[in-house]
């Protein structure tokens, strides 16, 4: 009779605690894409280059954007209201793989061009007190 009580417990492959568990894990991750999700549709396309402003371009008018400068050649292609990385001179081309970003905050990052691109717009604030 005790054999057949323990092969009850095996064949049981979640309990109630497990499923607690996945319930909690999956109301958390939900929480966090709602909270960390990227911001509003951006206007802006903010270029820099060693840090320094380099342009500013509206998302609205579609165009293609060539920064040279002494770390190097990209090619950026605004169009549809998003913004990708066309073409870059660099040896390794991780911004080629970027997907286009088009909110609010979102960046493509050129490491050895120093080249940031960032998406703006909506409200400017100074600083953010919590």
């Amino acid at each position: 009779m005790r054999a057949a009580a323990n092969d009850h417990r095996m064949k049981r492959f979640f309990g109630k605690n497990d499923i607690l568990l996945a319930a909690a894990l999956l109301i958390v991750s939900a929480a966090a894409l709602f909270f960390l999700r990227a911001g509003d549709a951006g206007k802006t396309a903010e270029i820099s280059v060693d840090g320094k402003p380099w342009a500013s371009y509206a998302l609205s008018e579609d165009r293609v954007v060539e920064v040279e400068s002494e770390h190097g050649r990209n090619l950026i292609e605004i169009s549809g209201g998003s913004v990708r990385m066309l073409e870059a001179d660099c040896p390794n081309g991780d911004c080629l793989a970027h997907a286009p970003v088009s909110r609010e905050g979102q960046i493509i990052v050129c490491l050895p061009h120093r080249l940031v691109v960032k998406i703006t717009g909506g409200e400017a604030y100074d600083s953010v007190a919590y």
